[in-house]
């Protein structure tokens, strides 16, 4: 674009295809043997699980990976060749593990995707990566799922001393973030079920990473399920960059009049699309990525 520059922060190109190798290696790897016995657990829509099987399977250890029934076929497919046992679960259970829930019968320890601090740090990394790159930039936009990774990116630049400002990046199909910001507490919303939505949709805040959030991120920037399949076919045509819908979403942020002028981060989470959803998005066949959504005013 003309009236702004922006940067990429490619997290696609990382093993196992998103930023979540990061904070999954470091996590992992703070974990004691007797943690590891009776091996490891998460919930995850499947780049964080990815990472945490990547990661125990070099200490040895067995990984339980429960996945909501819209998890990419391509990460499940992934996470059972590299040997994690998947479950796939209604999106209430897998929420509700999230939260505290332990499913039944589970005996290992349980790794957070985005509220522990071993994984927040892992998360800041890319923050320190994105000032070491470019100290002078103004924004930085950050895909918005469970939190963590905008939670890391903000205490990275807080240590650092950047004057960046941070903001959220959402889909109109699933909002917490801002709802919770418009309210002034945290709130839980309807999600409309879409493939582009897979990585980030979620209902409501965590709340255990709510304090940091609110005092540490500017603003959130939501944004529209044809503008996030644009920017995905953008990021293919023009710099041959494959990046799932969660991942697009800030590239599609980038382009809201609000930062005209500005030098910006963006970061590209991941690039674990479904082949016949990036080939629908390719080829604007709207039908099989848009969901009929409640009307909502962002703003």
């Amino acid at each position: 674009m003309t009236d702004r520059n922006i940067f990429l922060k490619p997290e696609n190109l990382q093993p196992r295809g998103s930023f979540k190798i990061r904070c999954a290696m470091n996590a992992v790897s703070r974990l004691t043997e007797e943690q590891l016995s009776n091996g490891v657990y998460t919930a995850s829509t499947g780049n964080f699980a990815l990472g945490v099987t990547e990661a125990a399977r070099t200490r040895g250890a067995d990984v339980h990976v429960y996945v909501t029934e819209t998890a990419a076929r391509s990460k499940i497919g992934a996470l059972r060749a590299l040997g994690a046992s998947v479950i796939q679960i209604s999106y209430e259970r897998w929420w509700a593990i999230l939260c505290g829930e332990t499913p039944t019968g589970e005996q290992g320890t349980f790794l957070h995707p985005c509220a522990c601090r071993d994984v927040v740090v892992g998360d800041a990394t890319i923050g320190q990566e994105i000032l070491e790159d470019l100290p002078d930039v103004e924004v930085i936009l950050v895909p918005f799922g469970g939190g963590g990774l905008i939670t890391g990116i903000s205490l990275a630049c807080m240590n650092w001393g950047a004057r960046a400002q941070i903001y959220a990046c959402e889909m109109e199909a699933a909002a917490p973030f801002y709802s919770s910001l418009a309210a002034g507490a945290i709130v839980e919303i309807p999600v409309d079920s879409t493939p582009m939505v897979a990585g980030i949709g979620v209902s409501t805040v965590l709340a255990e990473n709510w304090p940091y959030l609110n005092a540490l991120v500017d603003g959130v920037v939501v944004s529209t399920l044809e503008d996030t399949a644009d920017a995905i076919r953008s990021l293919a045509k023009s710099n041959h960059i494959v990046v799932e819908g969660a991942g697009a979403v800030a590239l599609a942020a980038a382009r809201h009049p609000h930062f005209a002028g500005k030098r910006i981060s963006v970061v590209l989470t991941g690039g674990g699309i479904d082949m016949p959803i990036l080939a629908s998005v390719l080829n604007d066949d709207r039908s099989a990525y848009l969901v009929p959504s409640r009307i909502r005013d962002y703003e």
